[in-house]
């Protein structure tokens, strides 16, 4: 046991962390590719930590600090007395309420300065500018493009193309894409696998702002007339989209706030899948079916907590049909 160290060794820990993770990325750049990988990228931040302290600490991997506690540390650092100064979590996937709590746990009863961090090797963090401008592109022409061809649906639906008016008379494809469930899952899908949620937030409102713009120039310059009351109601969700993506993105974690945003996501999608009442329940579009069940794979966590936040959708969705004053699906 010892007390809390001090801040301006706290800052220095910091500093020499931060630095051997640059160094470990120059070096070995090949364990951020692989999954399984967290032993071997222990070892060697430990030893870049070395190098960059100058051997002037003991730093050890994966040693227990406190006696019959889980709270076991992929690396440790310590003065040459053996008081702990540094302890450093790592996770393979994204940090679980557990490895929080374990770390949180440790920092109280030993004072070492703690710190957590995930290897999400699947998702790229950051986008060069170029890359950035490339995809704000691909995704405005994405939203431009299924933005015509939802209204070129609806306006030519009786002198479509053979296959394709097949494909309408079957799925009401035409009243389908005038729907928000459709536009909604695409968002969801642009946003949760976005590198952060900085691209998520600009992202999706690209996404809206192409598909609501080429709509409604469409409307105007083609079909000769436009819904006003529509166009307010599509503009003003675009202007909080942003907002939406950026929270979105976080449900694929593992801790509760994750969990909610998840649960909340669901009680969207029910409600617009499903009609229902005091005594019946009834399916609005199969369609709507199919993006449940595809938002239900996206966000799996786990079959206990898939069913507690089917449950808690459920419950969030008549919640808020039952509340809120205004209803679009």
């Amino acid at each position: 046991m010892s007390g809390r160290i001090n801040r301006k060794l706290e800052i220095s820990l910091f500093d020499s962390f931060r630095t051997a993770i640059q160094s470990t990325y120059e070096n070995y750049s090949y364990l951020f590719e692989v999954k399984k990988a967290k032993v071997a990228f222990s070892h060697r931040l430990a030893s870049e930590l070395d190098k960059i302290t100058s051997n002037r600490y003991l730093i050890d991997i994966n040693l227990p600090l406190i006696k019959n506690s889980s709270s076991i540390p992929e690396i440790i650092i310590r003065e040459k007395d053996l008081s702990p100064i540094m302890a450093i979590f790592i996770e393979e996937d994204y940090l679980s309420t557990q490895k929080k709590n374990e770390a949180s746990k440790l920092h109280e009863e030993t004072g070492a300065f703690t710190i957590a961090i995930s290897l999400l090797r699947e998702r790229e963090y950051s986008f060069s500018l170029q890359k950035e401008i490339k995809m704000i592109i691909l995704i405005f022409i994405l939203g431009s493009c299924l933005g015509v061809f939802s209204k070129y649906l609806d306006f030519h639906q009786a002198t479509l193309p053979t296959l394709l008016q097949i494909i309408d008379q079957k799925c009401d494809l035409h009243n389908y894409l005038g729907t928000f469930g459709p536009w909604l899952m695409i968002a969801l899908i642009i946003s949760i696998y976005a590198p952060s949620p900085r691209s998520a937030a600009y992202l999706v409102f690209t996404f809206f702002f192409g598909m609501v713009l080429s709509y409604y120039l469409y409307c105007y310059y083609i079909c000769g007339f436009y819904s006003l009351s529509y166009i307010m109601i599509w503009a003003c969700f675009t202007i909080l989209s942003p907002l939406l993506g950026y929270i979105c993105w976080f449900s694929l974690g593992k801790d509760i706030l994750s969990f909610l945003i998840s649960s909340l996501i669901m009680s969207v999608f029910f409600n617009l899948t499903f009609s229902y009442g005091c005594f019946y329940l009834d399916v609005k579009s199969w369609l709507n079916v199919l993006l449940l069940l595809i938002v239900l794979l996206m966000l799996h966590k786990g079959l206990k907590e898939d069913l507690l936040m089917i449950l808690l959708g459920i419950g969030i969705g008549i919640l808020s049909k039952s509340l809120l004053p205004i209803y679009f699906w």
